[in-house]
């Protein structure tokens, strides 16, 4: 198996966050001294204000240049994002107001900076946020797991929920809500893993279930890799309940080496990092993604390693296990559009000839330089492409 492949600290140092001008072909970070950025109509700001598209608003929000940043510090401390503010004062805030609340308490050292150390025992107080001070680091190592600095949260608006969808337990994540109803997970109909014989891997939802769920005459249903073999098995069992497909990043079949399957089970962190330098493209190695301050190779793997136990497994049996796509797909009658990344290592265009040919009512839309990852390569585009397939306006819900 070809060992993962990821730019060293030193290409990341200058490179990470930033893809050169297309139009200068300059490789310097440009430096943005705007206050604001343009909307491309009034659907555009509504989604960004809703948090629905990754963009820029206010530079007091975000910044081209200061997401570069963001994107480098991330990918250098190997993490998943990165926050940068215009001091230090206002980072330990930030940090503090966000994972605290009434009731919190924080243990520290005495010997911090006086700023610090005055809105500890001074402002926060004022909040229900309490402090102990301890004469060193020491003490306060000592005792730290007796505490709990935060409290996970838990981010939704009136207007986007994140669904889980099959690629089977682990990233069955797809726009619901505005974007009308996707195939949500339904009860396992049906195969063993090949690699353990005796756990059961999800095949196909009921599709009644999937109606009786949304309450939905007809529905569009969107899939992402494992999920549009779902997706497929739904509209073959029920066409006339199924509106029309959305199938991303999708193959005839779905092999896996047999020293991944067996490492999705055995060592979630090797299969991770196999996992992340083959799924992402070329592009999304060096950074730059459309949502400031994300990096998305560290993101990749924190999923994957915090993913339930065996859920890789399962998910990578069932897909080198299944293999009746052209067949589901040659019974569908339903509108089909296939959404395909030109450098998916996954799932490679080259694999999914049979499968589309099977398909007599079909749209191919190709994501260049985009890998296996494209709803969280290329959000807009991805999104974009689910929009048109389905016909969304902005008024559905």
């Amino acid at each position: 198996m070809v060992e993962p492949g990821f730019l060293q600290f030193s290409t990341l140092s200058l490179d990470a966050g930033h893809q050169p001008d297309r139009d200068a072909g300059a490789r310097a970070v440009p430096i943005y001294w705007s206050t604001s950025f343009m909307f491309d109509d009034t659907d555009h700001a509504a989604s960004l204000f809703n948090l629905e598209e990754p963009g820029h608003i206010y530079s007091r929000i975000s910044n081209p240049t200061t997401a570069v940043l963001e994107e480098r510090i991330a990918a250098l401390e190997g993490g998943v994002g990165a926050v940068a503010t215009a001091s230090g004062m206002a980072a330990f805030h930030l940090g503090v107001a966000t994972l605290m609340g009434q009731g919190g308490h924080i243990v520290a050292a005495r010997n911090l900076y006086g700023g610090t150390a005055n809105i500890l025992t001074q402002t926060l107080p004022r909040f229900g946020i309490t402090t102990w001070t301890r004469r060193g680091p020491r003490w306060c190592a000592g005792r730290w797991r007796a505490f709990r600095l935060g409290r996970q949260r838990q981010v939704s608006n009136a207007h986007r929920t994140l669904r889980r969808l099959p690629r089977t337990h682990l990233l069955r994540r797809v726009w619901r809500g505005r974007l009308h109803h996707p195939c949500s997970g339904g009860r396992a109909s049906g195969f063993r893993s090949h690699h353990q014989p005796n756990k059961r891997v999800p095949d196909s939802p009921r599709r009644g279930d999937l109606a009786a769920a949304h309450g939905e005459a007809r529905l569009d249903i969107v899939g992402f890799s494992l999920g549009t073999y779902v997706a497929l098995e739904a509209a073959a069992q029920d066409p006339t309940s199924t509106e029309s497909l959305v199938l991303i990043g999708t193959a005839t079949d779905m092999p896996v080496h047999p020293d991944l399957l067996t490492s999705s089970y055995d060592d979630i962190g090797k299969a991770s990092k196999h996992m992340t330098s083959w799924e992402i493209g070329s592009n999304a190695h060096r950074g730059g993604h459309q949502s400031p301050g994300s990096w998305l190779i560290g993101a990749s793997n924190a999923l994957i390693e915090r993913s339930p136990e065996n859920a890789l497994g399962h998910d990578m049996a069932a897909c080198n296990a299944y293999k009746g796509a052209v067949a589901a797909a040659s019974k569908v009658t339903q509108p089909v559009t296939f959404v395909l990344g030109t450098e998916d290592k996954m799932t490679p265009i080259q694999r999914s000839g049979d499968l589309v040919d099977a398909v007599e009512n079909k749209t191919v839309v190709r994501m260049d330089k985009i890998g296996h990852m494209m709803p969280i390569e290329d959000p807009i585009g991805a999104r974009k492409a689910i929009a048109n397939a389905i016909g969304w306006n902005g008024q559905r819900s």
